[in-house]
């Protein structure tokens, strides 16, 4: 063979290994994220109980911070009862490896609901191979930065 032919065999060769790396390397994250996202986010579901009843006892007399918090299956329920009224749902989705989170507000004296607005919470790892929560275009790896955004989306909302 000429040596044109034997570099085009190496190249891709090559390149097939290098793909063959990074399917090997996706799948580890995905089985990683598998492995230590719900842990993460039972940590983190744990951080923003804490962190509603922390909020509620601050402002007693605040009805827009006075949130209701009720723990489902996989996840938790947020609910601001005050105008304009805010459910947000979220659980663990093991079919995308992350959190799925419904939003519905209700602005309307008539009780009209706009939603549910649907968003996620995407896993993946930093480079130590801790778990980074991505949610609103920021990257949290301690519960209680996800937390912060997750109950400022409900009392934010006006």
């Amino acid at each position: 063979m000429g040596d044109w032919i034997n570099r085009l065999k190496e190249q891709e060769a090559a390149a097939r290994r290098e793909q063959e790396q990074r399917e090997t390397a996706q799948l580890r994250q995905h089985d990683l994220i598998a492995t230590k996202g719900p842990h993460a986010w039972e940590k983190a579901v744990a951080q923003i109980e804490r962190d509603v009843a922390q909020l509620r006892a601050a402002f007693p007399d605040d009805r827009a911070k006075d949130l209701q918090f009720a723990r489902c299956d996989g996840g938790f329920a947020l609910e601001r009862h005050a105008y304009p009224q805010v459910l947000l749902r979220a659980r663990w989705q093991p079919e995308i490896n992350g959190v799925g989170i419904e939003t519905s507000f209700r602005r309307l004296a008539m009780g009209d609901t706009e939603g549910p607005r649907k968003d996620e919470i995407r896993f993946s790892l930093t480079g130590e191979g801790d778990v980074r929560m991505g949610f609103d275009g920021r990257g949290h790896t301690a519960p209680e930065t996800l937390s912060e955004a997750l109950i400022m989306k409900v009392i934010g909302r006006v």
